[in-house]
Order: structure tokens, then C-alpha cells, then sequence
């Protein structure tokens, strides 16, 4: 795998990646590793500000990502920049439960982009989750060969560029993206995962009630 970045705090981040739920958050989940992206640790949904990567080629079809928290488009967000524009735009769903979302990015290959992440929303679910954005040829997370472009697994953040408000001043030519639910990539294939809804189901249906019910 091959990583970019290590930082710089603002004031939407601590200056190092979150460990995952902050005081007074509800439960967060669906992150890898230990490290993630949570701008409501630890000021809750007040902050704001911008985190955005360095300039790197693309070099396959997809880029994914683990999103949550707000829906806000275009406030609480992870944006793809190309040439100063905003070109791809994904949000959470006022969930702390992080799933993947996906950008096709094929008409950006050979040429420099940038990932920002975007917290500009100091109202309820004020905040944004992100983790593992990685760059594959596969349609799916968690199959063939993958660039890793930022897990948050490091002490910082690495090259990525923290600012404050008003850092989103870029023009927006975007293009729908899609979320995949956080149990795409971890079937092998339909079939897996209807027998896994079989073996399981009293179990599931428990967790779906208490998720309802929250």
C-alpha cells in the first residue's frame, strides 16, 4: 500500500486524529483501525473549519471512503477538488454509524487532485466522520490492490492543511456520489451474505429494533 501524508490543527481539529467517540457523542462505529476523523472531538458541534490533503495523481477508477455524521451537503462533507473546483461531494446521514462511500473518478485520472474534508456546520450534527479513503480499481471496497491515501492511523494528520471558516469559498461542479452499506466489502458475494441473514437473524433483528428505539 502506498500512503501519502503526516500536519496541522484548526479549528475543527484537535491537531491529531480522534480515537473515536467523544465525550457527550453518541456511540460511534463502522471506523478501521484506531484513528479516524471526528470534528466533534472534542468541542462538540461548534467547530469549524476545513482539513484538506495534499495534491496527489489519481491512478485508478474509485476512491473510497468511510463517512458519517451530518447531513449537511456542502457543510459537514468530503469534497474532491480538481483545478479549484469542487467536482465530487458526499455527506453523512446524521448517523455516527461511519459507511462507505464511493466516487468514480476514471475522467480524473492522470491529473492532480485534492481531498478536502469540510466541517462549516455549528448546528445539530454540526460535525463529520471520516476514515480509510483509499484509491482502487475496484467497484467495492475491500477488494484487489488498493492505494491507501489517508487511514488516520499516524500521530497527526500528516501534509493534510487544516483551516478555518470561510476556507470553502471554491467553485462546485459536482457530480452525485452513492453510499455502500458498511457490509459491501465484507461478503465475498450475495450468497454469503444471505446465508449470514439466515444464521443470524434473531440476532439482527434484536439490533435493528435497539437502533430503532434509540
Amino acid at each position: 500500500d502506498f500512503r501519502y501524508g503526516q500536519d496541522v490543527a484548526g479549528p475543527a481539529f484537535i491537531g491529531k486524529p480522534s480515537k473515536g467517540t467523544a465525550p457527550g457523542q453518541q456511540t460511534v462505529s463502522g471506523f478501521r483501525g484506531k484513528g479516524l476523523i471526528n470534528t466533534f472531538d472534542s468541542s462538540g458541534d461548534s467547530s469549524v473549519g476545513t482539513l484538506t490533503s495534499p495534491g496527489f495523481e489519481v491512478t485508478s477508477d474509485y476512491v473510497h471512503f468511510l463517512v458519517g455524521g451530518g447531513r449537511h451537503p456542502g457543510k459537514t462533507c468530503v469534497q474532491l477538488l480538481a483545478d479549484d473546483k469542487v467536482v465530487r461531494s458526499t455527506a453523512g446521514e446524521n448517523s455516527e454509524q461511519m459507511e462507505w462511500a464511493t466516487w468514480k473518478v476514471t475522467e480524473f485520472k492522470g491529473k492532480q487532485v485534492r481531498i478536502r474534508i469540510v466541517d462549516e456546520e455549528s448546528g445539530g450534527w454540526g460535525h463529520v466522520l471520516v476514515d480509510h479513503i483509499i484509491m482502487t480499481d475496484e467497484r467495492r471496497p475491500g477488494q484487489g490492490n488498493v492505494t491507501v491515501l489517508q487511514d488516520f492511523e499516524g500521530a497527526d494528520y500528516g501534509g493534510w492543511v487544516a483551516e478555518g471558516p470561510g476556507a470553502t469559498d471554491i467553485e462546485c461542479d459536482c457530480v452525485s456520489t452513492h453510499h455502500i452499506p458498511w457490509y459491501a466489502g465484507r461478503f465475498e458475494s450475495i450468497n454469503v451474505l444471505v446465508q449470514y441473514w439466515r444464521d443470524n437473524y434473531d440476532e439482527l433483528r434484536r439490533m435493528s429494533a435497539l437502533f430503532r428505539d434509540t
